[in-house]
């Protein structure tokens, strides 16, 4: 997991070093247009030979139980989602 500056955020995946990708500009737009209209989604995009393409939505991530590594990123992208004060909770 990396920011939209292409720090990395997790520590429990083996893609440690991966290049930023050349469309990350591009990709980030499109993430933000795909999910204008959801509260979460997580959005799949490759940069393949330096064009994006899209994979998949993923609603529920690990079906909202996978754990965080490290575990203070839960807590941070938490503070993150901040849901309309109308809807019901």
């Amino acid at each position: 997991m990396y920011d939209r500056s292409w720090h990395r955020l997790s520590t429990d995946d083996d893609r440690a070093g991966v290049k930023t990708p050349a469309t990350l500009a591009d990709m980030i737009a499109g993430a933000e247009i795909l999910g204008s209209t959801s509260d979460f989604v997580h959005v799949d995009l490759y940069d393949i030979d330096g064009a994006q393409r899209f994979g998949e939505l993923t609603f529920y991530l690990g079906s909202g139980l996978a754990p965080f590594d490290p575990p203070q990123l839960d807590d941070s992208l938490g503070r993150c989602w901040l849901m309309p004060s109308n809807r019901l909770t």
